[in-house]
């Protein structure tokens, strides 16, 4: 014990401790700051060029009217809107969330969402094999 009436480990303890949850607050603060919604999205159509649609429930996929729309080409408007729908799902993290989203769209929105989704991973499965064309 030193003259302050603490022993050393339990300082010791305290300033690791402080140590610790600081390097976590700035590992935190990193984290948030590379997140990239751009990413996660990149990540999902990427997923799609390989038949899995982890954003969407099946009985979205088998909707006819969805089956129908989504060979119909995207106006600029649809485009516009689709976007503004694309950054309100990309700024979510987690997986969940991002179907929390859907879920909560009106149906033509999200028909709209998954359309230009569809269209992205279409163009990205024609970008990697150009033969297809």
């Amino acid at each position: 014990m030193g003259t302050t009436g603490k022993s050393y480990p339990l300082l010791l303890y305290k300033l690791l401790h402080l140590s610790l949850k600081l390097d976590l607050n700035i590992v935190e603060e990193v984290l948030e700051i590379h997140y990239r919604p751009e990413e996660s999205m990149k990540a999902l159509i990427q997923l799609g060029t390989q038949g899995h649609f982890p954003l969407f429930h099946n009985s979205w996929l088998l909707d006819p009217e969805m089956k129908e729309k989504k060979f119909h080409k995207i106006t600029g408007l649809e485009r516009a809107k689709a976007k503004k729908l694309f950054q309100r799902v990309s700024k979510h993290r987690q997986l969940e969330h991002k179907k929390t989203v859907l879920l909560s769209m009106e149906d033509e929105d999200r028909k709209l969402f998954m359309k230009a989704f569809l269209k992205l991973v279409e163009g990205k499965i024609l970008d990697q094999k150009p033969e297809i064309h």
